[in-house]
């Protein structure tokens, strides 16, 4: 009887619990909504701006979608509890989630950039991979760009404090730094920021020594977008001397897009050369 009463106060307790997060999380989703219509990031002040001044400008908006990701696992946690006693812990390890808080946050000291440069180089490096994988893919996947690429930022943030005492330890640092500088190049093709996407891609072709063949690529797309023809196709030769088949239909699509954009651009020119004869005569 006693073990019943126990068991009812703690379902009280969780139902509890969870009418505060759904209340807590309602706040947040209106008030995010809110923020989204009147904030639009400055990309390339972003890209400009040092590590420790964008480490301490990570403002609400961002600390609302940490707050609204923590709410809906506390909720899917505490719903298994009444569903299934217990449950089973956390779903994410403390580690990462001490990452995500650590660089989600407004402070007006240099406790972040402290905490992250005391982290052990592994430790360093998932937080890296949680930033990228666990929430800049999934905003990616979702189509919300703009906030994929803050994530994506925040992982490049964290790799500027990582220092690598061995080849492999390097290897390692420098294949999250290019995964997330070639996710961040795919924002700026979808939200047509070309030029930043030209300079992620420049930066991650740095990183693995111009083997990139999907920098190559999206470099290439980039600079076709911007009628940048040759640096197009010169980037399009190098990737046909290194790719492998896993590539050669985005390849063969981009060399054709390629083609027809500068077909295009010819007719387009000699139109309008014809246009400024007519006017003269």
């Amino acid at each position: 009887m006693m073990q019943g009463a126990i068991k009812a106060l703690r379902a009280e307790k969780i139902e509890s619990s969870i009418g505060n997060l759904r209340e807590q999380l309602q706040k947040d989703t209106k008030r995010l909504g809110q923020l989204q219509q009147k904030m639009k990031p400055d990309k390339m002040h972003q890209l400009w701006e040092s590590c420790y001044e964008r480490l301490d400008k990570i403002g609400e908006e961002e600390e609302i979608q940490i707050r609204i990701g923590e709410s809906k696992r506390k909720l899917a946690i505490f719903a298994g509890k009444l569903s299934k006693g217990e449950g089973k812990g956390k779903s994410k390890s403390k580690m990462i989630e001490n990452g995500a808080n650590l660089c989600c946050k407004s402070s007006q000291s240099r406790d972040s950039e402290r905490r992250i440069a005391k982290m052990p180089l592994l430790e360093q490096i998932a937080t890296m991979k949680s930033f990228r994988i666990e929430f800049g893919n999934r905003c990616f996947g979702k189509e919300q760009y703009e906030v994929a690429l803050q994530w994506y930022t925040k992982s490049l943030l964290v790799s500027e404090y990582c220092f690598p005492s061995s080849p492999i330890e390097k290897e390692e640092v420098d294949e999250e730094r290019h995964l997330c500088l070639l996710n961040s190049a795919a924002c700026h093709l979808a939200t047509g920021n070309d030029h930043a996407c030209i300079e992620c891609c420049s930066e991650a072709l740095e990183v693995t020594n111009g083997t990139s063949v999907k920098a190559l690529l999206r470099r290439a797309k980039a600079h076709r977008r911007i009628y940048n023809f040759d640096a197009a196709k010169k980037d399009l030769d190098k990737v046909e001397k290194i790719m492998t088949g896993s590539v050669h239909k985005a390849f063969s699509v981009e060399r054709q897009e390629l083609q027809k954009s500068m077909q295009s651009y010819d007719n387009n020119t000699k139109m309008l050369a014809r246009k400024m004869m007519q006017c003269t005569m």
